[in-house]
């Protein structure tokens, strides 16, 4: 079944000629420069991805494939810091900046070059706490519900939100 499901990933990605035996296609490559964000922990670890309509939820760690998981992290035209998805190079937004624990986390248009300051998008990784950090809520970082974690970890799909820093949804992250 995982051979077969590779061979359809190959058909569903090759262009041109290369779709008369496409091999090696799948998992396409990471883009330069983009890294997994990845949360490990004792009941098994999780990646971050991007899903439809600009959701953002989480994956088991073995199921993370590029570009959706590929993330840069770095800092906008205003010099704040922003976590942008490779893919389509959209950033992790808070939705209208609201700092309360179970606030969802979107996926919005970068920072550009307007003046306009787009706070929502301000995340800092703090590789120590190894967190992702809001910038604009002290003491808030991403992660997800604790409801969302069963017997053997994160559930697949569990929607990524605004946690206070330091519980158990919100350390962990790596850049890998």
């Amino acid at each position: 079944m995982e051979a077969i499901a590779t061979r359809l990933r190959n058909f569903m990605v090759c262009k041109g000629t290369e779709c008369r035996d496409p091999t090696g296609l799948w998992p396409p490559p990471m883009p330069a420069g983009a890294k997994k964000l990845v949360r490990s922990s004792s009941k098994g670890g999780v990646c971050l991805e991007t899903v439809g309509a600009g959701q953002v939820s989480v994956v088991p760690a073995g199921s993370c494939y590029a570009p959706n998981d590929a993330w840069t992290v770095g800092t906008d035209s205003l010099g704040n810091g922003q976590i942008e998805n490779a893919a389509d190079s959209s950033c992790l937004n808070l939705e209208n900046t609201v700092c309360t624990a179970g606030t969802p986390i979107h996926m919005h248009e970068c920072q550009g070059n307007d003046t306009k300051v787009h706070k929502a998008d301000h995340w800092v990784f703090d590789a120590s706490k190894q967190q992702l950090q809001q910038t604009e809520c002290p003491g808030m970082c991403l992660g997800y519900a604790e409801s969302a974690i069963g017997a053997s970890g994160p559930e697949a799909g569990a929607p990524v939100t605004l946690q206070a820093c330091g519980t158990s949804s919100t350390a962990g992250w790596q850049l890998q």
